[in-house]
């Protein structure tokens, strides 16, 4: 098995360079050397930076559930599809509920609910 190299190191140089076991040990070796490129500081803010986007991420999603109107991104979350289209589709041939309110649509997450069940139940 061969060893996995950090990018900026070639194989002629492997000979001088820690060798890595893996994809994982390349990616700890990559976030040091990026750590001391930006500083401690910096570093730290990142993190925190990351951490927060990340859980307020999980939370939106977590939330979905109890939330009775969504938006259209957040239905598509929901239903577990990729297309805004597909939701609009749904709309229009009455398989969920959802209308415009100023302009972006709201979507009826109990429709998608019931519609699924239905869906379900015709199995």
């Amino acid at each position: 098995m061969s060893p996995f190299y950090p990018p900026e190191l070639s194989e002629n140089h492997a000979k001088d360079h820690p060798h890595f076991d893996g994809p994982d040990e390349v990616a700890q070796h990559q976030a040091e050397n990026f750590r001391q490129t930006i500083g401690d500081e910096l570093w730290e803010w990142l993190e925190k930076s990351l951490a927060s986007a990340i859980a307020a991420r999980v939370a939106d999603m977590l939330m979905l559930p109890h939330k009775r109107w969504l938006s259209i991104s957040e239905a598509m979350a929901y239903a577990g599809v990729s297309s805004r289209e597909t939701i609009r589709k749904w709309i229009n041939k009455g398989y969920i509920y959802g209308f415009k309110r100023s302009g972006s649509w709201i979507v009826d997450r109990k429709s998608i609910d019931d519609w699924y069940e239905s869906e379900k139940m015709r199995l």
